[in-house]
């Protein structure tokens, strides 16, 4: 009598999906990635709950390499959609030395500065003047440079393009620049001489999900209905025009009263001279564009 047919257990790859690794080593590696992807695609959709809703990206939207979970996906600087980091570098303004550099998983600037300052402090080298861009600084970078006795050059959160339309406006808006801040009586100024008393407290959160308090200060809604910058100032003049104050306001303004400097508008100059050429040694002559 034949004995019975014993299927066979060997796997047939024809039936694979052509995704799957070939051999049990492969699996096993492709198995720890997509692991590995899976848990940074729940980190990002928590945090992308957390952002504000007008910076909250669509579910679907939401992707990881599956290669590279730790990367984030955007526009390179030839155009191509794909997995990216941020290079980040502090050079000398004298000699093109790098001082120190770091690469962050992130889009923007911002966050930056007090890592690469720190990495530069651990080497026991002292930064005295600091030249960064309008993406770098927040308030705390303020606080930071400040207590560690560096000098920071940055324009304030405008760029070149913010500029540009402020100029090119017929009727350009009342910036929070114009109401004047009265230290001692503790209240802003409006344009027109009215005052903005304190109102409250207010939480405001970053795009990145993390939360700032501000002070409220609020004018008195007659003094609006009435007054003749009304259309440049505020929309709903019947509530009263608000400013809100950063806590960090006495470091900011004190950034933009240096930046109105002579000595920082030459210092200044020398920013774009430097740290892009540093950049372009990189790609140009050791071929440093992708990595």
């Amino acid at each position: 009598m034949p004995l019975p047919r014993i299927p066979s257990t060997r796997r047939d790859p024809s039936r694979e999906p052509g995704w799957m690794a070939k051999t049990d080593t492969g699996k096993l590696e492709q198995h720890t990635r997509y692991s590995k992807a899976k848990d940074r695609l729940s980190e990002l959709h928590a945090e992308n709950e957390n952002r504000r809703s007008d910076k909250r990206k669509p579910v679907d939207k939401i992707v990881v390499s599956l290669t590279d979970p730790e990367s984030v996906f955007g526009l390179d600087k030839e155009k191509v959609y794909r997995p990216l980091y941020n290079v980040q570098t502090v050079c000398d303004l004298a000699t093109d030395f790098v001082l120190s550099y770091e690469v962050f998983a992130q889009h923007s600037d911002s966050g930056t500065l007090q890592p690469l300052m720190n990495k530069i402090h651990e080497s026991d080298i002292q930064v005295e003047d600091l030249l960064a861009d309008a993406g770098y600084p927040v308030g705390e970078d303020l606080e930071f440079c400040e207590t560690s006795g560096i000098t920071l050059y940055a324009p304030w959160q405008e760029n070149s393009s913010t500029a540009k339309k402020k100029e090119q406006s017929t009727e350009p808006r009342i910036e929070k620049d114009e109401f004047r801040w009265d230290d001692e009586r503790k209240v802003y100024v409006c344009p027109e001489g009215n005052e903005l008393s304190f109102s409250g407290k207010k939480n405001r959160q970053r795009a990145n999900g993390e939360m700032i308090r501000f002070d409220v200060y609020q004018a008195s809604p007659l003094d609006c209905t009435q007054c003749p910058l009304q259309a440049r100032c505020t929309t709903v003049p019947e509530k009263g025009q608000t400013v809100r104050r950063n806590p960090y306001q006495e470091e900011i303004d004190r950034l933009k009263a240096r930046m109105q400097t002579e000595e920082a508008k030459t210092l200044y100059k020398y920013r774009g001279q430097t740290i892009e050429r540093v950049f372009a040694d990189f790609k140009e002559h050791r071929n440093l564009r992708r990595f």
